[in-house]
């Protein structure tokens, strides 16, 4: 298999098959506490340290740097394939001009559908369905009563660019409204109608055999003690409780009918789809789309692993590869060779691809769980929670037998005042294979010294069962929660005042 040369700040991006394939290499400049765990396990990874001469604030900026080209040089055959988390124009320049083969699609399309306006009139002259809307060039026109009239008294307010729910607003009256449009008056904006229900994201590839379908997960948004933002995103939730047979059918068609859409469009690679329910009419509305990798891949593609199923990150690094899928793979883990071997030839071979897309999208007993930074300012993290592998001991006070002694473990934290619960480290580890492993869950944090903007990611908890006790709850888990709690209470940030 061609070499290939993940370049991106957080290591994190590149993962999901990076212990699969033979010469896969990852190169990041970012404070991370993953770094040890993935070295230990054999994998190439290279810190691109920045310095005062070659700083680093971008995936372009370690392009640039010589540290990358003479590391590049050092170990490539040939022509080096590069693949970026998410493309742009300053990355695609410099590729070429450092002579790098870019194996991501061109990023035209994705900067299209990221504009929430574009995108909505883009469904609309398909036909697509998607939440009733007005687009406005200026906010400061909006009329709360118009609105209310054609919408009713709870509507959504989305400005044209944003990132984890910061430029969409749930607005619940006129004085609500008359706020938030004396803050931005001139923006272009959309008004949509808003739809009670939860929202479903579709991970999706286009390849030359048709679109694979791999990862269906309720988003997990608007958790007030981990975003500040109401329709902030916060994880993923994989059990489906929400659909049935009919539901999950729909999904999958849509998805896979999208993505037909993009291949006219000359696309190839990964897509993301997300979708709101409205649990009343029990139908389904298109409401975003990123035509790129999507964020939750590499957790995606391990808990695809899990179920034998070939991961969505393979199928996107094998398309862009130019891989032959009638040639036997051979990848590092022999077992596993086999059984995806296996699935790309069944897939290949279908008449059925619609079926087997089905087949391989049933609910999945997993999540996770994101926590943010809900303060209004930029923080530095001057004390660390260890990354790794744990497990919570005591969660029931019948439990309380099945407690080690402490120095069984790497690290005990204490959960509650009754002292019965505590939170273990067991091992160090990255991904949640080695968690499962293990019987325990993953968390993942920010290491002493990183740099957390407003609403950026402070860590996450992934574990193999469902975020949710029941079809109702609007809450995760109370353990999970109580775990999250914990994190919080043992880090230590400060106010980060730029020089």
């Amino acid at each position: 298999m061609k070499q290939l040369f993940y370049i991106t700040l957080d290591p994190e991006r590149a993962l999901g098959v990076e212990d699969l394939l033979p010469s896969y290499h990852i190169l990041y400049s970012e404070l991370n506490q993953l770094t040890i765990p993935i070295a230990d396990k054999g994998i190439n990874i290279k810190n691109i340290v920045p310095s005062a001469e070659n700083k680093i604030r971008c995936t372009a900026d370690i392009l640039r740097h010589p540290a990358t080209h003479t590391y590049v040089k050092e170990v490539a055959h040939g022509q080096p394939n590069i693949l970026v988390f998410k493309n742009d124009g300053n990355i695609a320049k410099l590729a070429h001009t450092y002579n790098y083969t870019l194996l991501n699609p061109p990023y035209e399309l994705n900067s299209k559908f990221e504009n929430k306006i574009e995108f909505a009139n883009y469904l609309k002259a398909r036909n697509i369905s998607q939440p009733d809307y007005v687009i406005y060039d200026k906010f400061g026109d909006v009329d709360y009563q118009t609105i209310a009239s054609r919408f009713g008294r709870e509507f959504v307010v989305q400005f044209m660019f944003g990132y984890s729910g910061n430029s969409t607003f749930f607005i619940s009256d006129e004085s609500q409204l008359k706020a938030l449009q004396a803050q931005y008056p001139l923006r272009k904006c959309k008004v949509s109608r808003k739809i009670n229900g939860p929202t479903y994201t579709v991970n999706a590839c286009v390849i030359r055999l048709g679109v694979v379908v791999g990862g269906i997960s309720e988003q997990i948004t608007g958790i007030p003690e981990l975003t500040s933002s109401a329709g902030g995103t916060v994880g993923n939730d994989f059990s489906q409780r929400h659909l049935n047979d009919t539901l999950r059918s729909y999904l999958v068609d849509q998805t896979m009918l999208f993505g037909e859409l993009l291949r006219k469009e000359g696309y190839r690679g990964m897509f993301g789809l997300d979708f709101i329910l409205d649990m009343q009419t029990q139908s389904f509305y298109l409401i975003e789309a990123n035509i790129r990798q999507v964020a939750s891949a590499t957790y995606v593609s391990y808990l695809q692993r899990i179920h034998q199923v070939v991961p969505i990150m393979l199928w996107h690094i094998l398309e862009l590869l130019d891989v032959d899928y009638s040639t036997h793979l051979d990848l590092l883990d022999q077992e596993a060779e086999e059984w995806i071997n296996n699935g790309i030839s069944v897939f290949r071979l279908s008449n059925d691809r619609f079926g087997w897309n089905l087949h391989n999208n049933q609910p999945m007993q997993a999540s996770q769980i994101l926590f943010r930074n809900i303060k209004d300012y930029t923080v530095q993290v001057i004390e660390q929670f260890p990354t790794g592998i744990y497990r919570m001991r005591g969660r029931h006070p019948e439990d309380a037998s099945l407690l080690e002694n402490d120095d069984q473990y790497m690290a005990v934290y204490r959960l509650r005042e009754d002292g019965w619960s505590t939170l273990c480290l067991l091992a160090r580890g990255y991904n949640i294979i080695q968690a499962r492993n293990l019987n325990g869950f993953l968390v993942l944090t920010k290491p002493e010294k990183a740099i957390v903007e407003p609403l950026g990611e402070i860590g996450r908890i992934q574990v193999l069962e469902p975020a949710f006790g029941s079809v109702t709850d609007k809450y995760p888990s109370g353990w999970i929660m109580d775990v999250i709690r914990c994190i919080y209470e043992n880090m230590r940030f400060m106010k980060f005042m730029e020089a």
